[in-house]
């Protein structure tokens, strides 16, 4: 469905790092973990459902074992415009990063996952499912519970996670970066650590690579993706994405499916 995506893991027990690009509901269905992410260390095991949105630090710091989970994610402009539909303020922002066991929109997000992993779908029931898993997402947004304020940045460390995303194509200086958010340097590395989660450096990474999946996903070349988001070369891009996802380009493109016309790496 468009905008929408469900993708399956099987993972092994590597510790992974990243930055999401779009707002997402996981539901883990085998393996423990404990995950840092907006300033808070959480676990995950069996039934847990895992919320995240867009530009936010995943850190694991402990995997006992394989794992297996889904991920149904949602284009930003859906979401944008669910909340709309439901009067909520500003841009969409969530509360929490992690759903309680008894939170009543549980069973709308566990129809959701069951609809999209089952192998034959009625067309309505994927469409229901769909559009009650949005409507209990845009629940756990900020301004559907007054009473609860998301975890976000402080605004000299948001301005400079907006400047990485302006600049993501172009080669970043540390002076620059600091201008922009408003503090020296040595007070920015520090500012952005603690709320981030990453380094400066590593979070600009992060969303490099990020951004190189969703191009990868829709058939462009290595080749071309390196260039677009100004890694040096096509083997700078593979030893990072490596690094990220375990895997090659190539072989990354190859497991989403995407068109032929994606280049070999």
């Amino acid at each position: 469905m468009p905008g929408v995506r469900a993708t399956y893991f099987d993972a092994d027990e590597r510790l992974w790092c990243s930055v999401k690009d779009r707002f997402s509901v996981s539901l883990i269905y085998t393996g423990r973990s404990e995950w840092w992410s907006r300033g808070q260390t959480l676990s995950s095991g069996p039934r847990t459902i895992d919320l995240k949105q867009p530009n936010q630090v995943h850190k694991d710091v402990r995997r006992d074992g394989p794992s297996r989970f889904q991920i149904v994610s949602f284009d930003d402009r859906v979401v944008e415009e669910a909340a709309r539909l439901h009067g909520l303020p500003g841009a969409p922002a969530l509360r929490r990063s992690q759903l309680d066991m008894r939170d009543p929109d549980r069973r709308a997000f566990v129809y959701l996952h069951a609809a999209l992993r089952a192998k034959r779908t009625d067309s309505l029931r994927l469409q229901t499912a769909v559009a009650e898993g949005l409507a209990a997402l845009t629940r756990q947004l900020e301004g559907a519970d007054r009473q609860r304020k998301p975890l976000a940045p402080r605004p000299k460390v948001a301005r400079a996670v907006e400047y990485i995303h302006a600049h993501l194509t172009e080669t970043i200086t540390l002076d620059a970066f600091a201008d922009a958010a408003g503090l020296d340097r040595f007070h920015l590395c520090r500012a952005f650590r603690e709320d981030v989660g990453l380094p400066p450096y590593a979070y600009a990474i992060e969303v490099r690579l990020s951004r190189a999946r969703e191009l990868l996903g829709r058939g462009v070349a290595i080749g071309q993706v390196a260039a677009e988001l100004g890694f040096y070369d096509q083997s700078q891009l593979n030893r990072h994405f490596r690094r990220s996802t375990g895997v090659s380009p190539s072989a990354y493109a190859r497991a989403v499916g995407a068109p032929r016309r994606a280049a070999a790496g």
